[in-house]
């Protein structure tokens, strides 16, 4: 039963989805290891007609007690993009 909840949900929030524009978005979430600490990190990105570039950090920090260790990452990217035509939007990125 919760399986076809879950399935009947996930498909209803698939039908209903619609393009996302953000430009700046911020995130938490948790690692899971030896604990479970909390990441917190950050994406920026800017997009124009055919050229667009996305930054970004995340960082978990150090639990000496649990011995899970700290993690920051980083990422740029920057990616070559057709028009949309129709609902449809090519594009290569590299990062």
């Amino acid at each position: 039963m919760r399986r076809t909840c879950t399935l009947l949900i996930g498909t209803l929030l698939l039908l209903t989805a619609r393009d996302a524009s953000a430009d700046l978005t911020l995130f938490v979430g948790a690692t899971h290891n030896p604990s479970t600490p909390i990441a917190t990190g950050m994406a920026l990105s800017v997009s124009l007609f055919l050229v667009g570039f996305e930054f970004e950090y995340s960082a978990t920090r150090q639990d000496a007690e649990a011995t899970a260790p700290g993690l920051r990452t980083g990422m740029f990217n920057i990616q070559l993009q057709t028009p949309n035509v129709g609902g449809v939007r090519l594009y290569g990125t590299a990062g």
